[in-house]
């Protein structure tokens, strides 16, 4: 290699032997650069070189990163690793690269040139910046709404389950009777607005006519007596629609469930 020097100095900058520093950067080849590279390790050309023909873009920002630190006073180098930054998205380092392009260049035409492909940058940065808040809130909403839709379907799975324990056993329930002969206690009239499922019993709540919530238990389906229909049907939740209700009760205040009582009868107007 020390004879490839001697030999390309002699040749006066017109004719490079194949194995000299120039002859293996006219080659072009990596594996030729490499050997310039180990040659002359000061050299810029033979990183810039290399980064042209790369591939990788983080081999191609290496190279250009030590051609420009090498020789600083190239504009084209900084501006090469401008560019390669900028397609990588690292919009930052690039609008150092780019300051220091023109810091380098060696004239004001060159200089107003590459001012002008800085500020295509900032646009693109811009655009950049803008889309990727787009993308971020659009992800944000979509995995909220995923969120939302879960716990909907959790909450209608467990419905559906108690829904289906308590309507088990249709046709066990005792035989309807009048509402006149119905067993003494307290009677309400109103609208049923509310059904809890709780671990066991049931809660009601009525909007009683007139004015007025009151809230009672249903201990057990099986045992209730239902006037005007086969049997009764409660679903977890709000009730949709509101329906008409009446019943009695028998006076037992439950503190823990906030109850008044427990229903005896219930019929559905």
């Amino acid at each position: 290699m020390v004879d490839g020097l001697f030999a390309e100095l002699a040749a006066g900058g017109k004719d490079f032997p194949p194995d000299s520093p120039r002859g293996l950067v006219a080659k072009n080849t990596h594996a030729s650069l490499e050997l310039a590279i180990k040659a002359n390790p000061r050299w810029a050309e033979p990183h810039a070189k290399l980064a042209a023909i790369s591939t990788n873009s983080l081999e191609k920002m290496k190279e250009l990163k030590t051609a420009a630190a090498l020789d600083p006073r190239n504009a084209s180098y900084w501006q090469a690793l401008a560019e390669a930054q900028a397609a990588a998205d690292d919009y930052v380092s690039a609008a150092k690269s780019w300051a220091q392009a023109e810091h380098a260049a060696a004239d004001e035409p060159e200089r107003a040139k590459i001012h002008i492909a800085r500020l295509a940058l900032d646009n693109a940065r811009a655009d950049f910046t803008e889309a990727e808040k787009k993308r971020r809130a659009e992800e944000a909403a979509r995995d909220l709404e995923r969120v939302k839709a879960a716990a909907a379907a959790e909450v209608h799975a467990a419905e559906a389950a108690t829904n289906a324990r308590l309507n088990a056993g249709k046709g066990a329930y005792q035989k309807p009777i009048e509402w006149w002969n119905d067993p003494n206690g307290e009677k309400v009239e109103g609208k049923l607005t509310r059904v809890d499922c709780l671990s066991g019993p049931l809660r009601l709540t009525i909007q009683k006519d007139g004015g007025g919530l009151v809230k009672v238990a249903v201990r057990d389906l099986k045992t209730l007596t239902v006037n005007g229909a086969k049997e009764a049907q409660f679903g977890c939740g709000v009730a949709r629609p509101v329906r008409k209700i009446r019943l009695t009760y028998e006076a037992k205040p439950d503190t823990k469930l906030g109850t008044l009582g427990d229903v005896l009868v219930v019929e559905f107007p």
